[in-house]
């Protein structure tokens, strides 16, 4: 199953002095197998981290958990957060908050993702980043990724200078570039890994303190099955009748995909490991006996997650 973006939003905040928490609305939509992904770039004049990411404070209250941190020295700093399957909800706050309030000279920008078609149980297949006092790159090696991973990444520098991910391995989407205030600016964005091991690279158009990160989200790995009995005219389970599964081409035409033999008991068959759940399946299937028995069924089954 291919990794989906169903929804981005991104935003910038203005430090004040005095403020340690910014929300963020962003909608996470009703996909299978979600994935709620921010990340986060700062100038940290004062040494401000994040003490937390929550999804929906105001409702479902979920907790994001941290990734990977990477800063330049006291100014440039950037962080990933992750929470797997996320209550699905329109409008609602990505809520941030600081550990100290950053300074009126610094801006926050937060982007979301929301993805569905994501693995459960391991969706972060890699992350790299750094910080460097005085450098015109910043370059993330996702050495883990492989072709279909989804990668986002995001990156700030103090300096009023333009920055653009061109130079990464793989075509990137800019979703945020620039700034409010003229000592700092970011960049982030997200792209689809089209082979093994990338490289997400920004590039400032002048040297100074800068971070970036960036992360490749796995997919989930879905098979599908279809499941039957086959009967006699009655309705009457018939055993040990080969089965073939045929799929539909829409032009006048099908494919073999598989052979199976009924239970010789109960008549059923399963044929598992299917890489799609198109509606467009069938299976045909005959017993040999006195009077052969031999049927087909209609050519729209569809076969469900394993």
């Amino acid at each position: 199953m291919a990794i989906v973006l169903e929804q981005q939003t991104d935003e910038e905040f203005i430090g004040n002095g005095s403020t340690t928490e910014f929300n963020m609305s962003h909608t996470v939509p009703s996909g299978s197998f979600r994935l709620l992904l921010v990340l986060v770039s700062w100038l940290n004049d004062d040494l401000e981290d994040i003490s937390s990411i929550t999804w929906d404070p105001e409702g479902v209250d979920q907790a994001l958990t941290e990734i990977a941190s990477y800063q330049a020295a006291d100014d440039s700093r950037v962080k990933a957060y992750y929470l797997t399957a996320p209550i699905a909800g329109s409008a609602k706050n990505v809520e941030v908050i600081f550990s100290s309030a950053p300074l009126s000279t610094s801006t926050q920008v937060v982007c979301a993702y929301s993805l569905s078609g994501v693995d459960q149980t391991s969706p972060i297949r890699d992350e790299a980043g750094e910080g460097l006092d005085v450098s015109i790159d910043i370059t993330a090696v996702l050495s883990a990724a492989v072709s279909g991973d989804f990668i986002a990444t995001c990156n700030v520098i103090e300096n009023a200078t333009t920055g653009d991910l061109d130079s990464s391995t793989i075509s990137m989407t800019t979703v945020f570039s620039g700034g409010s205030i003229s000592n700092v600016e970011h960049v982030h964005g997200y792209g689809s890994a089209d082979g093994a091991g990338e490289t997400i690279i920004c590039t400032w158009g002048t040297a100074d303190h800068t971070a970036g990160i960036a992360v490749a989200i796995a997919p989930v790995d879905v098979t599908y099955k279809l499941e039957g009995i086959t009967k006699d005219k009655d309705g009457v389970a018939l055993g040990s009748c080969p089965c073939f599964l045929c799929k539909d081409n829409g032009d006048n035409t099908a494919d073999f995909i598989e052979y199976q033999l009924s239970n010789a008991s109960t008549g059923a068959y399963s044929f598992t490991g299917l890489a799609d759940n198109d509606p467009n399946y069938f299976v045909i299937a005959w017993k040999d006996l006195a009077t052969h028995v031999f049927d087909v069924t209609d050519f729209i089954l569809t076969p469900v997650v394993e």
